[in-house]
């Protein structure tokens, strides 16, 4: 068992979770401002190393919590949250300010597909979650590899998904698919 479980601490997991993702959903926020004024700062790539981290720790506390708890439900959660960090990782090294000649693609468009697609994999992992998909490991890893290897793609080829972005932020499709999305991880973590 994770020793972030087994110790008695003053803050209980669920607290930690929570506190994860309130300060996950504050950097989503600062980003979006941040990201559309057109010229560098440095509050996104700072905003994108706290999410990493919190990613990191919220997939390693379901895991641990559904080995602990016997639910197999939050195997699909850990998987969706570790596709996430990767989308986080993919987006910090995408910043023109982080990698300035890297393999990484510094366009709009690739950065916009990157953000669709690890948000599009929580999505998912949570509607698989709700449905108790089986969760033995061929299919977590089948799911993994297979949003790793988008998250890959959208990470070398500047517009993978076609014309999402521009400099002064998402087009009015992309900002449509950026909204289902949300209405729909919002019915799914209501559910």
């Amino acid at each position: 068992m994770s020793p972030l479980l087994s110790m008695r601490a003053p803050v209980s997991v669920n607290m930690r979770l929570l506190g994860a993702c309130g300060v996950t959903a504050l950097i989503a926020a600062v980003v979006a401002v941040s990201a559309g004024t057109g010229r560098p700062t440095a509050a996104v790539p700072a905003c994108l190393t706290v999410g990493c981290v919190c990613a990191a720790l919220v997939a390693h506390l379901l895991h641990a919590s559904a080995r602990a708890v016997d639910d197999p439900r939050l195997l699909w959660m850990s998987a969706g949250v570790t596709v996430a960090f990767a989308g986080l990782l993919a987006s910090l090294l995408g910043q023109p300010t982080v990698s300035p000649n890297g393999a990484i693609s510094h366009a709009e468009d690739s950065l916009a597909a990157t953000y669709l697609v690890w948000h599009a994999a929580l999505l998912a992992t949570g509607v698989l979650a709700l449905r108790a998909a089986r969760t033995l490991p061929r299919e977590l890893i089948a799911f993994g590899a297979g949003s790793i290897a988008l998250l890959l793609y959208t990470s070398i080829s500047d517009a993978p998904f076609g014309n999402l972005a521009d400099a002064d932020g998402y087009h009015a499709i992309t900002r449509t698919i950026v909204a289902i999305i949300g209405l729909d991880q919002l019915g799914v973590a209501g559910a």
